[in-house]
């Protein structure tokens, strides 16, 4: 949480009685790994770079595999969203 726009993100969150996770500092936002802190802790709502949702949903799609069921809304943002990414989101 290096920047002040983590607050507007994380607050309205804390304040309808949601949690936030915040992966350890050695944590890097592979598709293995988000799939896998996604389904452990049962995330249903995730804030991402655009880049990132595009290798997550790229590497998902091709493996033909679904996203995890208690994930309910992909937020992607700071960058710009590709249409294959919305494609492979679609097949997801």
């Amino acid at each position: 949480m290096g920047f002040d726009v983590a607050l507007e993100e994380l607050l309205p969150t804390l304040a309808v009685g949601g949690s936030v996770v915040i992966p350890d500092r050695d944590f890097r936002p592979t598709p293995t790994a988000l799939e896998s802190i996604v389904r452990s802790h049962g995330i249903t709502v995730v804030n991402l770079t655009s880049s990132i949702v595009g290798r997550w949903m790229g590497t998902t799609a091709r493996r033909g595999q679904r996203l995890p069921e208690s994930l309910r809304l992909v937020v992607a943002g700071s960058e710009r969203l590709w249409g294959s990414t919305v494609a492979d989101f679609r097949r997801c």
